[in-house]
C-alpha cells in the first residue's frame, strides 16, 4: 500500500517519471516541499499534503492513539505521516508518526460529528444544527470550544427560529425511554408466539 507523491500542479509524480521504480520515483520527490502523497486509508485513496487537518479513526496502543483524535499533518513521506496531534496549546500537543504501511484508519479531519468528538477541546467550533440533535447533543456541540462558536443551520432543515429552538431543546431521554419500551413489548410478545 505505498504512497504516490503528487507535484503541486496535482499530477501523479509516478507516472510523469520515466519507468523505474516506486520508491525511486518518491524519494526524487521527497525534497519538494507542500507536496501532496496519496496514501490507502480504510475509506480508499486519500492525498494529504502539510498543514491538512487529519482525524485518527481507530485505537492503536503503540501509536497512542484513540478514535477520534485530531491533529494537523506536518510532513508527508512515502511510509508515514508525520502529524501534530491536538492539546491544550503547543507544549501538550504531541507528535506522532503514523506508519501508513500498517494503520490506515485516518481521513481528513476537517470536520467530525459530535459523536466522533466528545471531550475534544478545538479553537473555535462551527455547529451544523439538524433536527436530529437533542439538548444533550446541542450542549456538547456548543461547549466544546476554547475561543468560539458558530451555530448553522440549512434552511431546509429547519424552516424557522421556532423549530430550531423546539428541536434543539427537546430531551432525547423521553424519545429513547419510549422507543426502547416499544421494542421490549414488541420482543415479549414475539417471545409468546404472537
Amino acid at each position: 500500500m505505498a504512497a504516490e507523491p503528487r507535484s503541486a500542479d496535482g499530477t501523479d509524480a509516478v507516472t510523469r517519471d520515466p519507468p523505474r521504480s516506486s520508491l525511486e520515483a518518491q524519494l526524487q520527490h521527497a525534497d519538494r516541499p507542500n507536496r501532496e502523497i496519496i496514501y490507502q486509508t480504510n475509506d480508499g485513496r486519500r492525498g494529504f499534503a502539510p498543514g491538512d487537518r487529519i482525524v485518527l479513526l481507530e485505537n492503536k496502543r503503540d501509536l497512542g492513539v484513540k478514535n477520534g483524535m485530531l491533529g494537523t499533518v506536518t510532513a508527508v513521506e512515502p511510509d508515514a505521516l508525520q502529524v501534530r496531534l491536538d492539546g491544550a496549546g503547543q507544549s501538550a500537543a504531541r507528535l506522532i508518526s503514523i506508519p501508513v504501511r500498517s494503520y490506515h484508519s485516518f481521513h481528513h479531519g476537517f470536520a467530525t460529528t459530535i459523536h466522533k468528538s466528545p471531550g475534544a477541546t478545538v479553537d473555535r467550533a462551527f455547529v451544523m444544527a439538524s433536527t436530529t440533535m437533542d439538548r444533550h447533543l446541542t450542549y456538547l456541540a456548543m461547549t466544546s470550544h476554547r475561543h468560539a462558536v458558530g451555530l448553522y443551520a440549512g434552511r431546509d432543515e429547519l424552516r424557522d427560529l421556532k423549530a430550531m429552538t423546539a428541536s434543539l431543546g427537546r430531551s432525547g431521554a423521553k424519545e429513547t425511554g419510549a422507543r426502547l419500551r416499544g421494542c421490549l413489548c414488541r420482543a415479549a410478545r414475539a417471545g409468546r408466539g404472537h
